[in-house]
């Protein structure tokens, strides 16, 4: 996806603001680990998951979006490359670590 591209979904995922949820659909991607400290001497990996080519109305948002894998996601059983979700979220702000 190029620059500019990403930079107008970015446009209409803010615009869509975070005050009520709205109904996405996205192909599943693959799962993944994020690090989490607990404590100075550990480290905690929980798990994640990444769903790609995210659309609202027909159109794509973002070409991807990471989720803790929660007992929700873990509910839809075995997700094969391309399975179609669909999901209901709000738009959040996030700085990205690393």
């Amino acid at each position: 996806v190029t620059s500019l591209r990403k930079i107008k979904m970015r446009k209409k995922l803010q615009a869509m603001g975070s005050n009520q949820r709205h109904t996405f659909i996205a192909k599943y991607g693959t799962i993944g680990y994020k690090r989490t400290f607990s404590s100075i001497d550990s480290v905690h990996y929980q798990p994640t998951i990444m769903f790609k080519d995210v659309e609202f109305e027909g159109e794509t948002i973002t070409d991807h979006l990471w989720f803790n894998y929660t007992k929700g996601f873990a509910k839809l059983q075995k997700l094969h490359d391309g399975d179609v979700v669909q999901f209901d979220g709000r738009i959040s702000a996030y700085t990205k670590k690393g």
